[in-house]
């Protein structure tokens, strides 16, 4: 069988396919954005609870020494906020740390390129033990592929020329 001259996208054809969306971009705001986080730790039923007991000690004239509870609610409020904001910010930049680079044929050569900066008709070589992360076809060669996260299926499947 005869192996294919390949040479891979152009820098043109790279950049058309980034504007037409066609890339592997994948979304990295998938989590909450730090004013939701905010609101969510605001805003919840207790909160709510501890605000209309407060109003309702002070339309009364109760004593400051009875509303002390809202000491503990703020400072629930900003143990909770503080924390979670500080997780996002680390799981974000492990994103950015973690993005696996792999060899992508362009303008005839092989070079290392982010796997979300793949665009639709990239032409990429894969080694023993790296993780195929986009769907494609294969163009030369054979894989043993573990779809474990996909298919449940412990065991390797052999692919082969023209398989996806």
């Amino acid at each position: 069988m005869e192996q294919k001259a390949y040479v891979g996208l152009t820098g043109e054809e790279v950049s058309q396919r980034m504007a037409q969306g066609l890339s592997n971009k994948a979304d990295l705001k998938a989590g909450r954005t730090e004013a939701q986080i905010v609101t969510a730790h605001l805003f919840t039923f207790f909160n709510c609870i501890f605000v209309i007991l407060a109003v309702i000690l002070a339309v009364v004239r109760s004593s400051p020494k009875n509303m002390t509870f809202l000491g503990v609610v703020v400072c629930n409020c900003a143990i909770g906020i503080f924390q979670e904001i500080r997780a996002k910010r680390a799981v974000d930049k492990l994103s950015l740390v973690a993005a696996q680079q792999v060899m992508t044929l362009r303008d005839g050569k092989f070079t290392p390129v982010r796997s979300d900066l793949l665009v639709l008709g990239d032409l990429v070589e894969f080694s023993a033990g790296d993780q195929i992360c986009a769907d494609g076809i294969l163009r030369s060669g054979t894989l043993h592929v573990n779809e474990a996260l996909v298919t449940g299926e412990e065991d390797a499947i052999v692919k082969r020329v023209g398989d996806a």
